[in-house]
C-alpha cells in the first residue's frame, strides 16, 4: 500500500509542473540546424512559420537545449539597388577665341575622378585640356591633349542631340574646372554640360511568393470580385496582377480580408494600366478578396494573380554545436525586449543563413518569456499547498505502518 501511494505521489510531482506550463504557452516549434561556428546567424522564417504567429510576430522565441531564451533581432529581409544619377555642374562662362573655353563650378567641391562631358553631336577631330582652380585666376593643369571622341564613337544617347565622353582625371576637388578645346582655326564645338555620376543606394524590401489554394473571379454588373484562398492564414503585403485586356484602364479597388467568418476592410486602392502592383497594405488571412469597380467599362481580363509576403528573419548569436529551437504560436505572448535591439548598426553585413526544419506541435508547452501573470502565481501556491497536504498524508500513513 505504501509503495503504491509513494508511486502516485511522485507521478503527481512530475505532472504538476507540466500541467502548470501547459496552461499558457507556445503551440508550435521548429528545430534549427546545429551551428558549425559561434557567430551571428540569419534565421529565415518561412510562410508556414509566419502563418502560425501573431500578426506582429511578437510570439517568436529561440530556446537552447536548456530551455534558455536566446536574444535576437527581428528583421525584414532587404536588398539594395544602386541608382546612378547625373549631377550637372553650373556653367560659369564660355567664350571662344582661337580656342573654345568652358568653365564649370563644382559648388559642393565633390571629390572627382571621372568627369562626364555631354558634348553636342559632332564628328570632328579635336583635342582639349582640363585644368582646375579655386579662384578662377590660378589654374592647375590636370590632363592635356585629350582626343575628342565623335558622336558615333562615344556613348550616344539614343534620340538626343549630344553624346557623352567620360574623362578619367587625377583625383581632385577644385571649385572650378576649365575645359580648353584647341579648334586649330576651325569652327568651335559645343560642350553642353560637365558633371559627375553619383551612386545612390536604394533599399529594396524582399518578398516571397505565397502558395495559393484557389482563385475565384466573378463579374457582376459594374463590379468584379476576385478572391484568393490559402491553406493557412498568411501575412500578405503585396499583390501582382497580370491583366491582358483592356490596354488602358483606371479602376477603384476595395481590398478585404476574412478573419474566420468575418469580412474586414483593409484599404482602397487605385489600379491603373502600367501599374498593376498592389502593395503598402498589411493583411493576415486565409481568404483575401478585392472588389473592382468597373463602372461602364468591360471587366478586366486577369491572366494571373500572385500574392507575396515580406521576407522575415531573426538575427541571433548562436554557439557552435548547440541545439536550438524556435517556439511560436502564443496569443498571450508580448514582444520581448533585448539589449541587442540597440546594436543593430554594429551587426556584420554578411551572416550565415539557417533554415528551420518543418513545424511540429508542442505538447508540453513552454511558459512565455517575461510574462507576468498574478493568476499563475496564485495557482503555484495552490499546487504547493496540495503537495504539502499530500506529504502530510504520506507521513501519517508511514507512521501508522511503523506502529503496526
Amino acid at each position: 500500500m505504501l509503495k503504491k501511494t509513494n508511486t502516485r505521489f511522485f507521478i503527481l510531482i512530475l505532472l504538476f509542473p507540466g500541467i502548470l506550463k501547459a496552461q499558457v504557452g507556445f503551440h508550435y516549434t521548429a528545430k534549427l540546424p546545429v551551428p558549425d561556428s559561434s557567430c551571428f546567424y540569419k534565421i529565415e522564417l518561412s510562410p508556414e512559420i509566419l502563418s502560425n504567429t501573431q500578426k506582429d510576430f511578437s510570439d517568436i522565441r529561440i530556446f537552447n537545449a536548456q530551455n534558455k531564451s536566446i536574444p535576437f533581432i527581428k528583421e525584414n529581409l532587404t536588398g539594395s539597388e544602386i541608382l546612378k544619377s547625373y549631377l550637372s555642374f553650373p556653367e560659369v562662362k564660355t567664350f571662344s577665341l582661337t580656342d573654345s573655353i568652358f568653365v564649370f563650378v563644382n559648388q559642393n567641391q565633390y571629390l572627382i575622378q571621372d568627369l562626364a562631358l555631354q558634348i553636342g553631336n559632332t564628328q570632328v577631330i579635336r583635342e582639349f585640356n582640363i585644368s582646375g582652380s579655386e579662384d578662377l585666376h590660378k589654374w592647375i593643369a590636370l590632363k592635356e591633349n585629350i582626343s575628342l571622341e565623335s558622336g558615333a564613337i562615344g556613348n550616344p544617347k539614343t534620340g538626343s542631340n549630344y553624346f557623352e565622353q567620360i574623362i578619367s582625371l587625377p583625383i581632385s576637388s577644385y571649385k572650378y574646372y576649365k575645359i580648353t578645346v584647341n579648334n586649330k582655326g576651325n569652327e568651335p564645338i559645343t560642350i553642353l554640360r560637365a558633371g559627375i555620376y553619383i551612386n545612390n543606394a536604394r533599399t529594396i524590401i524582399q518578398y516571397q511568393k505565397l502558395p495559393q489554394e484557389e482563385i475565384l473571379k466573378k463579374d457582376s454588373g459594374t463590379l468584379s470580385i476576385v478572391q484568393v484562398r490559402y491553406k493557412e492564414s498568411f501575412p500578405i503585403q503585396q499583390i501582382r496582377m497580370h491583366i491582358s485586356e483592356p490596354r488602358f484602364f483606371l479602376r477603384r479597388v476595395h481590398l478585404f480580408q476574412y478573419i474566420g467568418n468575418k469580412k474586414e476592410w483593409v484599404q482602397d486602392i487605385i489600379l491603373k494600366s502600367g501599374n498593376t502592383l498592389i502593395s503598402d497594405f498589411d493583411a493576415k488571412t486565409n481568404i483575401l478578396q478585392w472588389q473592382i469597380e468597373n463602372e461602364d467599362n468591360p471587366p478586366l481580363q486577369i491572366s494571373s494573380i500572385e500574392t507575396y509576403q515580406k521576407e522575415q528573419s531573426l538575427l541571433a548569436i548562436l554557439e557552435k554545436g548547440i541545439r536550438y529551437q524556435l517556439y511560436f504560436g502564443n496569443k498571450n505572448a508580448k514582444n520581448p525586449k533585448f539589449d541587442l535591439d540597440y546594436f543593430k548598426d554594429s551587426l556584420p553585413d554578411a551572416m550565415p543563413v539557417l533554415v528551420p526544419d518543418s513545424i511540429k506541435q508542442v505538447h508540453i508547452i513552454l511558459k512565455p518569456l517575461a510574462q507576468k501573470n498574478s493568476l499563475s502565481i496564485k495557482y503555484i501556491w495552490i499546487v504547493l499547498g496540495l503537495i504539502m497536504l499530500l506529504l502530510g498524508f504520506l507521513t501519517y500513513s508511514l507512521l501508522n505502518t511503523i506502529k503496526k
